[in-house]
């Protein structure tokens, strides 16, 4: 099976906004061990970790982020998923969430 070449240039260049907080919305939540995302780089391989999968709207930018999972009630305030929660009340697909979109093109949701 031969291998494909891959091939940008300049035309393939699309200007997105830089240093901007753009919406977004959660796509999908999966429940994964560690190993499963990180392989053999996780830490704690047996660990449980939620997979947050989320869309930019208008950009057709797709993201995902990973939180500690906890059982409800029971989630540390300090935590990524904490700070997520005291931010946007609740977790669950349909989420609106604000992106930050850096200089560099890269984005995460803000917490």
């Amino acid at each position: 099976m031969q291998k494909e070449l891959i091939e940008y240039n300049v035309g393939d260049v699309v200007e997105f906004p830089k240093n901007e907080v753009l919406e977004g919305v959660v796509l999908s939540i999966e429940l994964k061990k560690s190993q499963e995302i990180f392989g053999d780089k996780a830490y704690e391989k047996d660990k449980d970790v939620l997979v947050v999968s989320y869309e930019v709207k208008g950009h057709n930018l797709h993201g995902t982020e990973y939180f500690n999972y906890f059982p409800k009630g029971l989630v540390p305030d300090r935590s990524k998923l904490g700070k997520f929660l005291k931010r946007y009340e609740n977790l669950k697909v349909g989420t609106i969430v604000k992106v930050d979109f850096d200089a560099e093109g890269n984005y995460k949701i803000l917490l």
